[in-house]
């Protein structure tokens, strides 16, 4: 079997490919002269792989080849990703918080979480705090601070500051910010508690006139609790599908069509997409809606235990034939596939669920169409287009077309071939009574793979009668229709190295 490269079958596949490598007609001038006042030149020379040419056809197209040459093409939305910062942004305080009391409680922060938060453990990140105190007493004054639920290295926050009276009304004491990175706070009921213990000369216990606590910011390195339910609606991702882009008729049969959802979750707390819908659009504009389990309960992707803080667990999940009916409603022919999803998290909105998340946390999702080329056509016709330039050749008498097919593919090729001018209008045909008929390659029926090329030359004369067909010429269509054997009785798969090749050259005679 020889390994060439084509585009015809590349269109039928599934890529559907804009025809590449034609080159440009040679002028008279250019080329030499042989005996008899005839010439050779090329036209038509395509040499073009499915994987050498997929992603310039398509921008999410990749084709991906297993190791036994079979060949899966993907479509692939952009990924969706949230942020622990999307949840938790560091908040930037401008206010500051007034001790009333020896005793005081200072609310967590719980409205930046989702509701029902309830704060087990955290640890801060780059926060710092300072003190203000202020008494009218006209003697020094001795305080202590603690933070019960605040500590560091299993040691609680504790600091003693003092008054030094110098005359005046008040004295006052500002201290500098003192960073509490890494320093551990511990839940209360989602509060943490201030204590200061205030003395005067005698040693007997005060109250001060005013107890001022400054945090510059408030943000975490770690977060454990329960977060709660929430859900939040994820931008729609779009697919397109390149599949049928020089599709005019006929049918393409995918045998295990796909819609693939990879999933990376580094939230130690479940998450689930939720698919409120997946439409599929078709090339004629029907839209039609997967149904199945999966569209109906959500994917769950697993999270990190909270023994796997750091670690990230990858899930996938398929939309096949056996779950959904995405193959019936692929193989009408489809164009796009757009997905209207929810994520989830806590799902359940279970209580006793302990969860957490890093500064580093995140989940992201991503949504692949995936062909498996293992199918069949069912009379798929398919077209494209070839520039060509015979403008000025008023001195040619006659032509003769070569043209030279090889089919490595599973499927029978029926060709023809339309000459138009610049205005559109069909000015003749290659082939004068039907379309010109390429075998199939041999199938080796125990593997399914092909052995041997089915391999055709026509020669396409225009004589004196039908040349100027020919010099106003501006292009050359190609109509192409593919048929599997046995009618797709057996669908077949696709290999790496199957090519359909196509050359066609013109031998010209001008006048004397």
């Amino acid at each position: 079997m020889k390994h060439r490269s084509s585009f015809f079958f590349l269109l039928s596949l599934c890529l559907l490919i804009t025809i590449v490598g034609c080159s440009d007609l040679t002028s008279v001038k250019d080329v030499d002269a042989s005996l008899n006042g005839e010439y050779a030149i090329p036209i038509v020379n395509t040499q073009a792989r499915i994987v050498e040419i997929a992603e310039s056809t398509s921008g999410n197209a990749v084709v991906r080849v297993d190791q036994d040459g079979k060949l899966t093409v993907f479509y692939t939305a952009p990924p969706v990703e949230r942020l622990a910062r999307d949840i938790f942004a560091p908040v930037e305080f401008t206010f500051p918080l007034f001790l009333v009391d020896t005793v005081a409680a200072i609310p967590f922060p719980v409205e930046v979480f989702p509701t029902n938060f309830q704060l087990d453990r955290a640890t801060f990140s780059n926060v710092s705090l300072k003190w203000q105190f202020l008494t009218t007493l006209d003697e020094n004054v001795t305080i202590n601070v603690t933070i019960p639920e605040l500590s560091k290295d299993g040691i609680v926050y504790s600091r003693d500051f003092a008054l030094n009276y110098t005359g005046g009304a008040e004295t006052i004491l500002d201290t500098e910010f003192e960073s509490l990175d890494t320093w551990e706070v511990s839940g209360n009921n989602n509060q943490v508690f201030v204590n200061y213990d205030a003395r005067n000369e005698a040693g007997e216990r005060i109250e001060l006139d005013r107890v001022i606590l400054n945090f510059d910011r408030l943000d975490f390195k770690y977060i454990e609790g329960f977060f709660g339910k929430e859900v939040q609606q994820v931008d729609g991702d779009v697919i397109t599908v390149g599949v049928y882009s020089n599709w005019l008729s006929g049918g393409l049969w995918f045998e295990n069509p796909k819609v693939r959802i990879d999933g990376e979750n580094a939230f130690g707390f479940p998450v689930q997409a939720q698919f409120n819908s997946v439409e599929f659009t078709t090339v004629t504009g029907n839209t039609f809606q997967m149904t199945g389990d999966l569209i109906d309960s959500g994917v769950l992707f697993k999270h990190p235990a909270l023994s796997e803080v750091g670690e990230v667990k990858l899930d996938t999940f398929f939309f096949n034939k056996d779950n959904s009916n995405i193959q019936g409603i692929f193989n009408e022919k489809v164009s796009r596939v757009a997905f209207d999803i929810e994520a989830i998290a806590n799902p359940t909105d279970d209580p006793d669920i302990t969860g957490f998340m890093t500064s580093d946390s995140y989940y992201k999702v991503v949504t692949n169409v995936e062909l498996p080329l293992f199918g069949y056509a069912n009379e798929l016709k398919l077209t494209d287009t070839f520039d060509i330039d015979l403008e000025g050749y008023a001195a040619l008498e006659s032509a003769e077309f070569k043209l030279i097919m090889e089919n490595d593919f599973p499927f029978d090729v029926r060709i023809q071939g339309f000459l138009m001018d610049e205005n559109q209008n069909i000015t003749d045909s290659l082939f004068r009574d039907q379309r010109y008929f390429l075998p199939a390659a041999d199938i080796d029926p125990s593997t399914g793979i092909s052995t041997s090329a089915g391999e055709e030359t026509v020669l396409i004369p225009f004589d004196a009668t039908k040349i100027d067909n020919v010099i106003n010429a501006s292009k050359v269509i190609f109509l192409i229709d593919l048929e599997s054997l046995n009618n797709g009785e057996e669908p077949l798969w696709i290999y790496e190295d199957y090519a359909l090749d196509l050359r066609m050259g013109a031998k010209i005679k001008l006048n004397d």
